[in-house]
């Protein structure tokens, strides 16, 4: 196999790297200059002071990045892929075009996790949460019926389905749990508030109201996000078989004359 076809393999392995190497350095960065540890791995990109804000929203943004150079990539193999598929080509390449697109909206939401940290403006970091885990289990949906597609006719093995198919449904229910978690601790809080029972609580500790189903979410949350990490990673196999080479060509035909006069030719150039 040549040097060329194994450089876009790297894209989803180094994306994988980068994601679980964001969260533990940040995390790592967090304990040491917090010195005392979190009840509990707080929710993905929960970061509010420095320097761990700044080192997650660094190697966040890298990884948002990577994400979407991969799924590009993944788009312009499937436009490829898609003539072994005659009977289903017309569908493999709109659902391709679709997936590109809720691809790099879930890049994008990446990027608004990144640079808008719980700290800062806590609106944006949410809805770039959402962004995330939303279209990208759109866009995983998308790539598991087009993986399935593509083993009908010999392109995709069965195993490679099954994996992708078990990671985009366990990633589902996982956020499905995570928001039903999530709700319930917040509505306990809250409701708790209300009738007197607590104090206005700005961080989730043990003891206050709602913190064990908090605890469920936040474990569903990082769960969901270890299984949209793990999909993209499969895309490493499919990588190591396939080539892109840059084609550059002029829009006229016919060379553009430079003018060049006869002193210019005639002077040595001095180094």
């Amino acid at each position: 196999m040549c040097r060329s076809c194994r450089t876009l393999a790297i894209l989803p392995a180094l994306f994988g790297v980068f994601c679980c190497a964001t969260f533990l350095l940040t995390y790592c960065v967090s304990l040491h200059y917090e010195k005392t540890p979190y009840p509990w791995f707080p929710s993905v990109g929960k970061t509010k002071k420095a320097p761990e804000r700044n080192v997650f929203g660094q190697l966040f943004n890298l990884c948002s990045f990577l994400l979407l150079i991969t799924m590009f990539v993944r788009h312009i193999q499937l436009k490829h892929d898609a003539d072994w598929n005659e009977e289903s080509r017309p569908l493999v390449l709109r659902l391709n075009r679709i997936a590109l697109i809720f691809g790099g909206l879930a890049a994008l939401g990446a990027s608004l996790v990144a640079n808008f940290q719980v700290g800062s403006v806590i609106v944006i970091h949410f809805t770039g949460e959402a962004m995330v885990f939303f279209f990208g289990l759109v866009y995983c949906w998308i790539q598991t019926v087009i993986c399935y597609k593509m083993k009908v006719c010999g392109v995709n093995s069965s195993c490679l389905f099954n994996t992708r198919a078990a990671f985009t449904i366990a990633a589902t229910v996982f956020f499905i749990v995570c928001l039903a978690g999530a709700g319930y601790a917040q509505y306990i809080k809250e409701n708790g508030q209300h009738n007197g029972n607590s104090t206005v609580v700005v961080e989730w500790k043990p003891g206050v109201e709602g913190f064990s189903p908090h605890i469920v979410g936040v474990t569903a949350e990082w769960l969901s996000a270890l299984c949209l990490l793990f999909f993209i990673v499969t895309f490493y196999g499919e990588f190591k078989s396939i080539k892109m080479k840059l084609v550059v060509s002029r829009r006229s035909a016919s060379p553009i004359p430079l003018s060049v006069s006869d002193e210019s030719m005639r002077t040595p150039l001095l180094l």
